[in-house]
């Protein structure tokens, strides 16, 4: 039933890209159900990135069902936007839902690798289209968060209690009910109709 779990999830992402040589899912992010932290190595890791899961037959659910935003589908961030790449990961929360949030999770070794003009081009640009809010590491460590109608809430500018209220312990990301547009349809009904075209120069990095 695994197995097949992991085939069935497989075939739903793009087969041009590959996760050969990153493994910032088993790094960056928290992951609860195993009493991961956020910037944590998996203690499961064991070798060379992309290969080296110990548990990789039997790993649980979450991480069978989980891949990040520029694995699941190549017409979205660009190719230079691969995490091993650029420092960081994209990952979102449920997408049959809104408002979404999309989280960076920035590799902990380069925690400030997403504070380029090419990355907050990118993030600015899904916030817009998607009326979503794109965070800046995992809540409640979020640093920043940048909004549908182009604000960039900088969390250590707010007051402990104001902080508490778009970040919190819970899990939960918000922001002011101004910032968002019209659209409420959930992130995968936005997702099928949005097309991306970056009209950017090569990152140092590409």
């Amino acid at each position: 039933m695994r197995a097949k779990r992991a085939a069935k999830r497989l075939g739903e992402v793009t087969p041009y890209r590959s996760c050969a040589g990153c493994d910032l899912c088993c790094v960056a992010p928290g992951i609860s159900e195993m009493g991961k932290p956020p910037g944590e190595r998996c203690s499961n890791l064991c070798g060379g990135a992309g290969a080296s899961c110990s548990i990789y037959a039997s790993r649980p659910k979450v991480c069978i069902d989980f891949y990040c935003l520029w694995r699941v589908v190549e017409t979205i961030l660009p190719d230079w936007l691969r995490p091993a790449d650029c420092g960081f990961m994209l990952g979102f929360n449920k997408t049959d839902e809104w408002p979404a949030v999309i989280t960076v999770h920035p590799d902990p070794t380069r925690p400030l690798a997403w504070k380029n003009p090419w990355a907050m081009t990118v993030f600015a640009t899904l916030a817009e289209k998607w009326n979503c809010l794109v965070s800046i590491g995992q809540s409640p460590g979020t640093t920043h968060i940048f909004c549908p109608n182009g604000m960039v809430i900088d969390l250590a500018t707010y007051p402990p209690a104001a902080r508490a209220k778009l970040s919190g312990d819970d899990g939960f990301i918000g922001a002011p009910e101004f910032v968002f547009g019209p659209d409420r349809r959930p992130l995968i009904e936005q997702m099928r109709g949005t097309t991306f075209k970056w009209d950017l120069p090569p990152p140092p990095w590409a």
